[in-house]
């Protein structure tokens, strides 16, 4: 396949298998099966199974975290309730965040969405499940708000303001938090 046919090739495939083709040049093999456990995804050497019976946004989201652990993580995290396995498995998961989800893609996702945050995973090509933790992640990591270039972004919840319009930036913000505060206090007095 020539570079032509590659870029051709290319755009005719989904953001799931964009992703296969990343793990294959890394030298992983990805394979979909039906596991007989719960599982979601499994990493073993340099094969990632993958399950069958996810819908495609979400393997993508599964396969990112795979590939995460094939880089980062070391030995058998089966154990979940071992520390090292915990701390390894938020290591592969932060990184499928970062790798999937960087911050200025966020900021697209924002702007082209028009503010309709039910739009903003389907733009992204990602489960809502992993939008907000990977939102919850960033507010960790940045303290609630972050200025890229032109931009400042809150990540809870998702508002992105030009630095010009801080203060109408701030109003609404404070607003989100009022009714969201005003609701909580409802929901302890019922």
């Amino acid at each position: 396949m020539n570079k032509n046919d590659y870029i051709c090739f290319r755009y005719i495939m989904n953001h799931y298998e964009e992703l296969v083709d990343y793990a294959d040049r890394l030298g992983l093999e990805v394979i979909e099966k039906n596991f007989r456990s719960s599982a979601k995804g499994l990493c073993k050497g340099n094969k990632i199974g993958i399950s069958k019976s996810l819908e495609t946004v979400e393997k993508r989201c599964v396969l990112a975290e795979e590939i995460a652990h094939s880089l980062f993580t070391v030995g058998d995290i089966l154990d979940t309730r071992s520390p090292l396995a915990m701390r390894q498995e938020m290591v592969a998961r932060r990184a499928a965040f970062e790798f999937l989800l960087p911050v200025p893609d966020l900021v697209e996702a924002y702007l082209q969405c028009k503010h309709n945050l039910h739009e903003i995973p389907e733009f992204l090509d990602v489960t809502a499940e992993f939008l907000q933790d990977t939102l919850n992640h960033y507010a960790r990591k940045y303290g609630g708000m972050l200025r890229r270039g032109k931009y400042i972004v809150y990540f809870s919840p998702l508002i992105v303001c030009e630095s010009s319009h801080i203060p109408a930036c701030w109003i609404y913000w404070l607003l989100f938090f009022y009714i969201k505060c005003k609701i909580a206090r409802k929901g302890q007095n019922e």
